[in-house]
């Protein structure tokens, strides 16, 4: 998703009047001499285009791809039904509607040109055929020729009346389908888009507006349809929002009509629901078919384990992924299997669905809920295998003894039953420490580039102590099935600040000779008595598309403030201390044999986090080597977020994405240097005494900023108002650069953050 192309050019317009005199509330000087015109701005980009229908369940073109835009833009308002009924007039269903908007104005000026209206039957299976319900679209009607189109009557301010051409009568007028006589027995389902697309009707959202309801009595809205499957809420936790064809589409109640099974066409090309939305999720169909064109989806990575099935299946009718299996679903993911032939299929050949319940049912013999658990609890898939336990951490308390020792009280709870860590026996059975057993990370603050009081870790990431090592020495704790251990090997140093203590990692369990990773969330816990470190990312936002945040092989898991321990400002990426020769042949591939070209980049949390998921708004690619074993080359610009990178309130804890920094935020080092790197051991001597005056580093407000917003405008911008971008840090620590962004991007200022990302 880009920007559009207003704001754009307003931003390339307000950047190039700051490049010409900064904005201050000061006193009013002496007029200055006129400066030189300014560069005309770029041209904003082309939105992206919307993808091309397939034909249509009437044999008539499907929906036309139209211009994209920003979906997340809060100025426009949105229009709202408040209230409707349906009519039978001389056999053609009519719709009345009360649209107003969000302040309770009514919606005028709604036009057929903007307006695209459907009715689909809800067609139920043939006893025994184990099929699933379906929706069978039989009006379409648009303003465009070809396409029948009904009445649209305005009936007083924000009242209208639409009147479908077509009639339910297979020989009583026009239909789209011809011969198909819709069923008093069957739901049917009205449903209307409304999108701007000739700006007759200008500040509004687009709407997809629904009304289900039986033809005896079509004045009775339903209040579920029978195949209410998935939920656009379920979709917009992670889409915020899904926006399809232009982004007129917002409903998965809209999507159903026209991708569905009973369409020979969508089952043969893979766009009936079921086959593309799993097979764009798991990626594994590099391309699906729209009409005359292939759209390549191998780039789409699901956040989150494709076995939660519930997260998208959330609707009233939403276990029938459990009750009702067919070969269109089930083959849509496990594109192994042949049924025509019985490959892979220990059922042998299945012909059609009329046998797949046989087996696959709730406590059947082969039950789908069960071969979809995953190795650990998540909310959307709360089981785990036979015989597995949940593990939970505690923090009790961390204290500091007159040695700067962290002292921790704490518990490892199987199944909340704390475990007899002194016995050594570690019920229940399977469970044993090792080299990926739990480990104790510790973090603090001392002073570093005039800040005497940083408000960031900027310890040596990796400060790790095993409890396997402190198995022998723990003593009871203060509560029951707690222990104390005494971490005597790191100690904090003196004049440390803001110091903490968290678990991580996670154990192995050994079940029926297997090995089962008990990946576990993080805790963390600040010494007593010591400042906390403030809390910046919502965990609820980052789960929201996650289900199960699990960094580092599942040993850093649901917690940022795990994260931020190693993750701090001093952290660069480490592949240029990689020994030419030595390094692995798929780095060596993209990036060739010497070390010292490789890219670097910060790995400072906010400045990572912001440019992982930024990929779509970037101009360059966030990339870097991590010198892990013979390395690991990092290129996140295939990272598909399915958000709007500018809707910070997703991820972001409070207003914790404004301009207005604590004094005390560190500057991020993007490139770790003596100010030579002559080898790659000048590069590790350079990272061994870290903070260096010659580090290329990035001043905080921009940090957060130019990580997204990397362009050489964009990046020039902040360092003409002060910022430093890849400067070295003598340059920012002699006072040449004071970053002045609040002066105009502050709160209530001229461009305040939340108005120039439409979060006001």
């Amino acid at each position: 998703m880009k920007y559009d192309f207003w704001r754009f050019v307003y931003t390339a317009l307000f950047a190039s009047l700051l490049m010409l005199g900064g904005c201050d509330d000061g006193d009013d000087g002496a007029p200055g001499s006129a400066g030189p015109a300014g560069a005309t701005g770029p041209v904003g980009a082309t939105g992206d285009t919307g993808l091309q229908g397939t034909d249509g369940a009437d044999g008539t073109d499907g929906e036309d791809g139209e211009d994209g835009f920003s979906l997340f833009d809060p100025t426009l308002k949105n229009i709202i039904v408040e209230s409707s009924t349906m009519d039978i007039v001389d056999g053609s269903p009519s719709f009345t509607m009360t649209l107003v908007d969000d302040d309770g104005r009514a919606v005028t000026g709604i036009t057929t040109d903007i307006t695209r209206f459907y009715m689909a039957e809800l067609i139920p299976p043939v006893d025994g055929s184990g099929d699933s319900n379906s929706w069978l679209r039989w009006a379409y009607e648009r303003d465009r020729t070809g396409y029948p189109l009904g009445t649209l009557t305005e009936n007083s301010p924000g009242v209208y009346t639409y009147t479908f051409e077509t009639t339910i009568y297979a020989d009583g007028g026009p239909t789209a389908l011809e011969g198909f006589t819709p069923s008093a027995d069957n739901v049917q389902r009205f449903a209307m888009r409304i999108r701007d697309t000739s700006g007759s009707l200008s500040g509004y959202t687009p709407a997809n507006i629904f009304y289900d309801f039986m033809l005896d009595n079509p004045e009775l809205e339903l209040d579920a349809s029978g195949r209410d499957i998935v939920t656009i809420e379920a979709c917009n936790s992670c889409h915020d929002p899904l926006a399809m064809h232009g982004g007129g589409y917002r409903d998965t109640r809209m999507c159903v009509m026209c991708h569905t099974d009973s369409d020979p066409n969508r089952v043969v090309n893979g766009t009936d629901l079921p086959t593309m939305i799993h097979q764009l999720h798991s990626a594994i169909d590099a391309t699906e078919v729209f009409g005359d064109d292939a759209h390549d989806f191998s780039e789409v990575t699901f956040p989150q384990d494709v076995r939660n099935c519930t997260k998208c299946h959330a609707g009233v009718d939403g276990d029938n992924w459990e009750t009702v299996p067919t070969i269109t679903a089930c083959g849509s993911c496990h594109t192994d299997v042949d049924f025509a032939t019985g490959l892979n299929h220990t059922g042998g050949v299945m012909e059609d669905n009329s046998g797949c319940a046989f087996c696959h049912t709730p406590n059947g013999f082969s039950d789908i809920a069960d071969a979809h658990v995953t190795e650990n609890s998540t909310p959307n898939n709360p089981g785990i295998p036979d015989g597995a336990v949940n593990i939970e951490y505690v923090l009790n308390s961390v204290t500091v003894n007159d040695n700067n020792e962290a002292v921790v009280d704490f518990a490892l709870l199987a199944d909340g039953v704390p475990m007899d860590l002194m016995s050594g026996t570690y019920p229940p059975a399977g469970f044993g420490f090792d080299t990926r057993s739990p480990s104790f990370l510790l973090g603090y603050a001392v002073p570093q580039d005039g800040v005497d009081a940083p408000v960031d870790y900027n310890n040596e990431d990796g400060i790790s102590v095993s409890i396997a090592d402190v198995v022998g020495s723990l003593v009871p704790g203060a509560t029951e099935g707690s222990f104390v251990a005494i971490l005597s090997d790191e100690p904090f140093p003196q004049g440390a600040m803001m110091r903490v203590v968290g678990i991580q990692s996670y154990f192995r369990q050994i079940i029926d000779g297997e090995t089962v990773s008990r990946h576990t969330p993080s805790v963390v816990m600040a010494v007593e008595g010591d400042d906390e470190r403030r809390v910046v990312v919502d965990m609820d936002g980052c789960l929201s598309c996650h289900e199960s945040l699990e960094l580092h092989g599942g040993s850093r898991m649901n917690n940022p403030q795990i994260c931020i321990i190693c993750h701090n400002p001093n952290l660069s990426s480490s592949g240029r201390t990689l020994t030419e020769g030595n390094v692995s042949q798929n780095v060596v591939d993209v990036l060739g044999e010497d070390p010292l070209l490789y890219p670097e980049a910060t790995n400072n949390f906010k400045d990572m986090i912001h440019g992982i998921h930024a990929a779509s708004v970037r101009s360059t690619d966030y990339e870097f080597v991590r010198a892990r074993g013979t390395g690991y080359y990092y290129n996140w610009s295939e990272v598909t977020f399915p958000g709007d990178p500018s809707n910070c309130v997703k991820c972001h804890d409070g207003d914790t994405y404004v301009t207005d920094l604590p004094s005390n935020v560190l500057m991020s080092t993007d490139v770790t240097t003596d100010g030579f790197n002559a080898t790659e051991a000048d590069v590790e001597a350079a990272r061994d005494s870290k903070p260096n005056d010659t580090d290329l580093v990035i001043t905080p407000i921009a940090a957060a900023c130019t990580a997204c917003h990397d362009t050489p405008l964009a990046e020039a911008h902040m360092g003409h108002n002060g910022a430093g971008v890849r400067v070295e840090r003598s340059t920012v620590n002699a006072g040449q650069t004071l970053e002045a962004c609040d002066l105009c991007h502050g709160t209530d200022r001229l461009a305040d953050i939340e108005k120039m990302h439409g979060l006001d």
